[in-house]
């Protein structure tokens, strides 16, 4: 019978065992009510993954916050897709391009009618709502056909998605209705 008991060492060499199929929010809690409500994020071995992510073997982990430069960069990738979601509410027809973290903050390049000053008072307003309808950014690994499919009517996606081997996962960010590439 396989052990259903895994080993977690935190960043402190300290080891805990938790059940197969833990996650980072709940290893976080398990240290923690102050760390489970400030986790954004893990990272495992070498890897980041979604806070919600099951860890299925022995693993090395750290619980990322926004006191973590990764962390803060997550907030911001975060914030972008925010961002074009709130854009594609207030304008069904702009289509989405690419909208990463960088150094100081954040951007979206999107291809739609021009943005006035009064403009920008309104996307703010629906990142707000969006903000505190307090959605799950849900990470998906898809194929390449899957993707083409789901974002036939965007052209940047398509050519993103493109430039992908054909064997290689492609990962999708969703929260509530929205859904984005990430690459």
């Amino acid at each position: 019978m396989a052990d259903k008991n895994i080993k977690i060492e935190l960043p402190d060499k300290s080891v805990k065992e938790y059940k197969k199929g833990v996650t980072g929010f709940e290893i976080a809690g398990s240290i923690g009510e102050r760390l489970a409500k400030d986790a954004i994020a893990i990272k495992i071995g070498e890897k980041f993954f979604d806070i919600n992510a099951k860890i299925e073997k022995d693993s090395k982990i750290r619980i990322i916050t926004l006191r973590d430069s990764e962390g803060v960069e997550i907030m911001r990738h975060s914030a972008a897709h925010i961002l074009a979601d709130a854009v594609t509410q207030i304008n069904p027809k702009a289509k989405t391009a690419i909208g990463p973290a960088i150094e100081n903050g954040f951007y979206y390049d999107f291809d739609m009618s021009p943005v006035n000053p009064e403009d920008f008072e309104k996307i703010e307003k629906k990142m707000l709502e969006i903000i505190k309808q307090n959605l799950k950014f849900e990470k998906k690994e898809i194929t390449k056909e899957e993707a083409l499919k789901l974002f036939k009517n965007n052209p940047y996606k398509l050519e993103l998605i493109n430039e992908l081997d054909a064997k290689e996962k492609i990962s999708v960010y969703s929260h509530g209705n929205f859904i984005d590439l990430c690459r």
